[in-house]
């Protein structure tokens, strides 16, 4: 099934990496960011340290709560964010659209990561 789920996501242009091991998950994640970038996290992305290892490599890290979210976010080269569920057909990522995971952080940044 996670085989289908990304075949289909890749026949949309999606990147998949993974599945992965949950230890090495954050590291695959800062990698795909550009160092030194501005990069809007998501509370719901489940990462522990994600936010720490973002900052490690130069990142700024914008987070849902920072009263400058709304003016920065357009600025940022990345948004993370988890996924409630993925559906294998047809390929779906379900992301939660709550306080501490707008649902801006997916759509705004020119390249979006799902955890």
């Amino acid at each position: 099934m996670i085989d289908t789920l990304i075949e289909g996501l890749r026949a949309n242009a999606c990147t998949v990496v993974g599945p992965v091991p949950a230890g090495e998950a954050c590291a695959v994640v800062v990698e795909r960011v550009p160092e030194g970038a501005l990069v809007a996290c998501n509370d719901d992305v489940g990462l522990p340290g994600l936010a720490d290892s973002l900052r490690a490599r130069g990142c700024d890290v914008l987070l849902p709560g920072a009263p400058v979210w709304s003016s920065r976010l357009a600025d940022a080269a990345a948004g993370i964010t988890g996924a409630a569920l993925a559906v294998a057909a047809p390929a779906t990522l379900a992301l939660v659209a709550a306080p501490g995971s707008p649902r801006a952080t997916s759509l705004v940044p020119p390249a979006h990561v799902c955890v």
